[in-house]
């Protein structure tokens, strides 16, 4: 039986995004995650039960255990399965790091998100 693998939603209309998805995709040798482009997989989304515009907003992942993380809490699942980023998963989840980071980056994908309207 095959491993339930960790599925990440991202937005394949935003090009930041779709180049670090692909070189994520380019550096996942051992195929741990399923990526998922919120625009092509309405399926998916729908068994996701989060909304196309949520999704739009901030990074999701679905672990294997089908626990969800979002914004930086996604990237920290992500980084944490690659070797090189290990390091930098471990770091960011340090307290004042982690606040940061995640307000940095809830300005950023909220300017984002205004600009796709």
């Amino acid at each position: 039986m095959e491993k339930k693998k960790t599925k990440v939603y991202f937005d394949g209309n935003c090009n930041i995004c779709s180049k670090e998805i692909q070189f994520y995709k380019n550096i996942d040798k051992k195929k741990k995650f399923e990526w998922i482009d919120i625009h092509s997989n309405k399926n998916e989304i729908r068994l996701l039960g989060i909304s196309k515009n949520k999704l739009l907003k901030i990074l999701h992942v679905k672990t294997s255990s089908s626990e969800v993380k979002k914004g930086v809490d996604a990237f920290i699942c992500i980084w944490n399965e690659f070797k090189f980023f290990k390091f930098l998963s471990i770091i960011l989840k340090l307290y004042p790091i982690k606040l940061i980071a995640s307000f940095l980056y809830e300005k950023w994908a909220n300017r984002r998100f205004k600009n796709l309207k």
